[in-house]
């Protein structure tokens, strides 16, 4: 898997890759017993350790961030972003997740909530990348990121 992820950005130009990474992941959750056991298994680091390795072989860059609170910022609004257990007090974010797969903005505007959480990745490495193309969140299809089978990026009919 790295090693395709590697040739898919040296074959799309790309200099920077962020992957974002939650340090308390393992130690806080509760998803049952077995499903507990089944994820605590996965190796992100040891996986983000080969990414890294085989990016640098093509001169790419890799960062790894913290990722809290990504998922539930508004990456339209530019909610302020803390940094879990390093933070205090409660947060207000200005939209939310409505089912799953699905975020809505502060504007109304509904998106896939992956891409809002690594759209707010990105902006935690980069505090600037909301001033580059809303774009990128608000309509994916079009940007080339994403090719929903309807053929359509917005989800009509949720409320």
């Amino acid at each position: 898997m790295s090693r395709q992820l590697a040739a898919y950005a040296r074959d799309n130009h790309v200099d920077v890759v962020v992957m974002g990474h939650n340090i308390y992941q393992k130690q806080e959750i509760g998803i049952g017993h077995v499903n507990n056991q089944n994820f605590v298994q996965i190796p992100m680091l040891i996986f983000a350790d080969m990414l890294r390795y085989k990016l640098a072989e093509y001169g790419i860059k890799f960062v790894l961030t913290e990722e809290s609170y990504t998922s539930k910022a508004d990456f339209l609004a530019k909610d302020y972003i803390p940094a879990y257990k390093n933070s205090s007090g409660n947060y207000f974010f200005s939209g939310k997740r409505i089912q799953r797969g699905l975020y809505r903005h502060y504007d109304g505007t509904i998106t896939n909530a992956d891409i809002n959480g690594a759209a707010n990745i990105l902006r935690k490495v980069f505090p600037k990348v909301s001033q580059w193309d809303r774009g990128i969140v608000d309509m994916p299809c079009s940007a080339g990121c994403i090719e929903h089978p309807t053929g359509s990026c917005r989800h009509s009919g949720v409320t």
